[in-house]
């Protein structure tokens, strides 16, 4: 996908379908098959965690590699990559398949309640809140207990119990920059990084063209999520003719960038 690496964990009830936007000549846009728990979009491939208590996954798109395969199984968790895909099952143990040329399908042992992938790199959260990541440039995460982590296909950033944001892996963009504000939720992108501020709820970016996804006033954004080279957010505010409502900013490179999808 050319847009947005759209990470989506059911957004509290709000978010229970999905839906795909972009390039779709290799069958990846197929959309509202089963109300979605957890879904994640990769570079030609998307998968889903249905929200119907099965906890079955399904991945449609380019399946050169096999990265739709899903063994059988039940799962909590997904995370697509360049030509892989990972999930976590429902006792903590993480699956991958698709291609391997980068070492991107050597998941680690043990117990782990959260995945990130992008490209040939993968990260994972285990149960204590340590990081762990494996696959084409993979470096050791700070020693740190995080809520939240993010990984693109060369850097990764975690959010601590302090709301603090720390990054590992490359940083010839200064996407490992982080600045010392408190954050929500962090995501990241190739070459750039962005959060969402516990203050006023705006969208924070910093490394390669960093651009925050703003609306008018750069505030409210509830969730944001950080493709390869763009990323985009969700606004929830009040207004008072119309009362409560949401809608979907995107910012960053490619044509199919844009908004309200």
């Amino acid at each position: 996908y050319q847009m947005t690496d759209w990470k989506v964990n059911n957004l509290m009830g709000l978010v229970n379908s999905e839906k795909c936007i972009s390039r779709g000549e290799l069958g990846q846009l197929v959309s509202g098959i089963v109300p979605a728990l957890q879904l994640d979009a990769g570079d030609n491939h998307t998968c889903m965690v249905g929200n119907d208590g099965s906890g079955h996954m399904r991945c449609w798109g380019n399946n050169e590699h096999g990265q739709t395969n899903v063994p059988a199984g039940m799962w909590k968790d997904t995370a697509a990559g360049s030509a892989h895909t990972c999930g976590i099952r429902v006792d903590g143990y993480i699956d991958c398949w698709g291609d391997n040329s980068k070492g991107q399908l050597d998941a680690p042992t043990g117990r782990y309640k959260e995945i990130s992938s992008m490209g040939n790199h993968a990260c994972a959260l285990d149960f204590d809140g340590a990081a762990v990541c494996w696959g084409e440039g993979a470096t050791t995460a700070p020693a740190a207990e995080f809520v939240q982590m993010s990984a693109s296909g060369s850097h990764a950033c975690g959010l601590t119990y302090d709301n603090e944001v720390l990054c590992w892996g490359a940083n010839d963009k200064g996407q490992l920059a982080a600045p010392s504000d408190s954050f929500d939720t962090v995501s990241v992108g190739n070459g750039f990084s962005c959060g969402v501020g516990s203050e006023l709820r705006e969208a924070i970016c910093w490394g390669d063209g960093a651009k925050a996804v703003t609306n008018d006033q750069n505030m409210g954004h509830y969730s944001l999520s950080a493709g390869p080279t763009s990323h985009c957010s969700i606004n929830r505010w009040h207004d008072k003719a119309f009362g409560d409502y949401q809608s979907t900013f995107c910012d960053g490179g490619g044509e199919h960038v844009g908004m309200d999808p």
